[in-house]
Formats: C-alpha cells, structure tokens, sequence
C-alpha cells in the first residue's frame, strides 16, 4: 500500500461510485459486458476501502502512542 492520507482514498472512493452512477446501459453490447465493467469497480471500492481502513488503524495507533507518550510525561486530560 502507497502512502497516501485517508482522504485521497476517500476522495477516489467517491470517483469510483459516480463511475457506477454515470454509466448508462445503452454504453454496453450486452448485459455481459455491463456487469463486468461495475464489478471491475466495484472491486476498486472494496480495495480503495480497505486501504483506507489500513490507513485509519495507522493513525488510531500512532494517536495512541502520542497519547500515552505525553501522558507518561506528566501530563494529564481536563475535560
């Protein structure tokens, strides 16, 4: 997985289900055709999400860290 913010695979996300939206039936030979083509990216989505679900566990994880670290040094959370 490439480095990238979790909104970039948002934003290519959204991309990837307005290409499903604009895709009109009369574009395809067959049936066949049509149903290839959405789970060709439909299948993008469902990796496009997973990285940024691998992306969101990163930096709940070094939020953490950072939490704990500035904790560890004294430092307490008023709410």
């Amino acid at each position: 997985m490439e480095k990238q913010n979790i909104c970039s695979y948002h934003y290519k996300i959204f991309d990837k289900a307005n290409e499903i939206l604009k895709i009109k039936n009369n574009d395809y030979d067959n049936i066949d055709d049509l149903l290839s083509e959405v789970q060709n990216i439909a299948n993008d989505i469902l990796n496009l999400s997973e990285d940024a679900r691998k992306a969101g566990q990163s930096m709940e994880d070094r939020l953490k860290d950072y939490r704990d670290a500035i904790e560890g040094l004294g430092f307490i959370r008023k709410k």
